[in-house]
Protein backbone atom coordinates (compact mmCIF):
# COMPACT_ATOMS: atom_id res chain seq x y z
CA UNK A 1 0.00 0.00 0.00
CA UNK A 2 1.39 3.09 -1.02
CA UNK A 3 0.34 6.41 1.39
CA UNK A 4 0.85 9.84 0.57
CA UNK A 5 0.60 12.59 3.58
CA UNK A 6 0.78 16.00 3.19
CA UNK A 7 0.75 19.20 4.69
CA UNK A 8 0.71 22.65 3.55
CA UNK A 9 3.48 24.70 3.19
CA UNK A 10 4.94 28.20 1.71
CA UNK A 11 1.86 28.41 -0.54
CA UNK A 12 1.70 24.65 -1.70
CA UNK A 13 1.85 21.28 -0.63
CA UNK A 14 4.99 18.76 0.96
CA UNK A 15 4.05 15.49 0.47
CA UNK A 16 5.67 12.48 1.92
CA UNK A 17 5.03 9.29 0.02
CA UNK A 18 5.55 5.75 1.88
CA UNK A 19 6.00 2.97 -0.46
CA UNK A 20 6.66 -0.18 1.89
CA UNK A 21 9.88 0.72 3.76
CA UNK A 22 10.53 4.02 1.13
CA UNK A 23 10.28 7.41 1.82
CA UNK A 24 9.94 10.02 -0.91
CA UNK A 25 9.42 13.75 -0.30
CA UNK A 26 7.36 15.64 -3.12
CA UNK A 27 7.33 19.68 -3.40
CA UNK A 28 3.34 20.03 -5.24
CA UNK A 29 1.74 23.28 -6.51
CA UNK A 30 -1.76 22.80 -5.98
CA UNK A 31 -3.98 19.73 -4.85
CA UNK A 32 -4.49 18.86 -8.39
CA UNK A 33 -1.04 17.71 -8.34
CA UNK A 34 -1.63 16.16 -5.46
CA UNK A 35 -4.34 14.46 -6.83
CA UNK A 36 -2.40 13.27 -9.79
CA UNK A 37 0.83 11.74 -7.76
CA UNK A 38 0.36 7.84 -9.28
CA UNK A 39 -0.34 4.84 -7.65
CA UNK A 40 -1.63 6.17 -4.41
CA UNK A 41 -3.83 3.89 -2.50
CA UNK A 42 -4.68 6.61 0.45
CA UNK A 43 -3.79 10.26 1.03
CA UNK A 44 -3.83 11.61 4.28
CA UNK A 45 -4.35 15.63 4.90
CA UNK A 46 -2.65 17.47 7.55
CA UNK A 47 -5.67 19.68 8.65
CA UNK A 48 -7.98 20.62 10.73
CA UNK A 49 -11.45 19.46 10.13
CA UNK A 50 -14.00 21.78 11.68
CA UNK A 51 -13.38 25.07 13.69
CA UNK A 52 -14.94 25.90 17.08
CA UNK A 53 -16.93 28.81 17.18
CA UNK A 54 -15.55 29.88 20.77
CA UNK A 55 -12.08 28.80 21.78
CA UNK A 56 -10.00 25.65 21.93
CA UNK A 57 -11.57 22.28 20.53
CA UNK A 58 -11.71 19.38 22.48
CA UNK A 59 -10.32 17.15 20.15
CA UNK A 60 -6.67 18.99 20.38
CA UNK A 61 -6.57 18.83 24.35
CA UNK A 62 -7.60 15.53 23.65
CA UNK A 63 -4.72 14.75 21.31
CA UNK A 64 -2.19 16.61 23.30
CA UNK A 65 -2.31 14.39 25.96
CA UNK A 66 -2.85 11.40 24.30
CA UNK A 67 0.64 12.45 22.64
CA UNK A 68 2.47 13.75 25.69
CA UNK A 69 5.69 14.88 25.54
CA UNK A 70 5.22 15.19 21.63
CA UNK A 71 1.66 16.94 22.22
CA UNK A 72 3.68 20.38 21.18
CA UNK A 73 3.16 19.52 17.56
CA UNK A 74 -0.77 19.60 18.25
CA UNK A 75 -1.64 23.02 17.74
CA UNK A 76 -4.60 25.25 18.65
CA UNK A 77 -7.08 25.89 15.76
CA UNK A 78 -8.47 29.52 14.92
CA UNK A 79 -11.97 30.07 15.71
CA UNK A 80 -14.43 30.02 12.69
CA UNK A 81 -14.54 33.92 12.53
CA UNK A 82 -10.95 33.90 11.83
CA UNK A 83 -11.73 33.30 8.15
CA UNK A 84 -13.25 36.38 7.09
CA UNK A 85 -10.26 38.59 8.40
CA UNK A 86 -8.57 40.13 6.28
CA UNK A 87 -4.78 39.95 7.63
CA UNK A 88 -3.20 38.73 10.56
CA UNK A 89 -3.65 41.53 13.46
CA UNK A 90 -7.55 41.19 12.24
CA UNK A 91 -7.85 37.70 12.56
CA UNK A 92 -5.59 38.43 15.94
CA UNK A 93 -8.51 40.57 17.10
CA UNK A 94 -11.04 37.92 16.08
CA UNK A 95 -10.20 35.47 17.78
CA UNK A 96 -9.69 37.56 21.22
CA UNK A 97 -12.61 38.60 20.74
CA UNK A 98 -14.55 35.23 20.10
CA UNK A 99 -12.38 32.95 23.06
CA UNK A 100 -13.17 32.87 26.52
CA UNK A 101 -10.55 33.59 27.88
CA UNK A 102 -9.18 35.51 25.15
CA UNK A 103 -6.40 33.73 23.29
CA UNK A 104 -4.64 34.23 19.68
CA UNK A 105 -4.22 32.90 16.93
CA UNK A 106 -1.39 30.55 15.59
CA UNK A 107 0.70 30.92 12.57
CA UNK A 108 2.49 28.21 11.12
CA UNK A 109 1.91 25.96 14.06
CA UNK A 110 3.67 28.86 16.50
CA UNK A 111 1.49 30.65 19.24
CA UNK A 112 1.27 34.27 18.09
CA UNK A 113 3.78 36.13 19.94
CA UNK A 114 6.23 33.17 20.03
CA UNK A 115 7.65 33.31 16.29
CA UNK A 116 10.73 35.22 17.06
CA UNK A 117 11.54 33.10 19.95
CA UNK A 118 10.51 29.73 18.29
CA UNK A 119 13.09 31.17 14.83
CA UNK A 120 15.93 31.76 17.39
CA UNK A 121 15.62 35.32 17.74
CA UNK A 122 16.07 37.41 20.58
CA UNK A 123 12.90 38.48 22.05
CA UNK A 124 13.69 41.40 24.64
Amino acid sequence: MAVLGVDGWRGRWVGALLTGRTVELLALDDMGAVLAVPDVDLIAIDMPIGLSDDGVRDCDVAAKKLLGPAGSSVFQTPVRAVREAQDYADARDISRAHTDPPTRTVRAGVPAGQGDRAAGRRTG
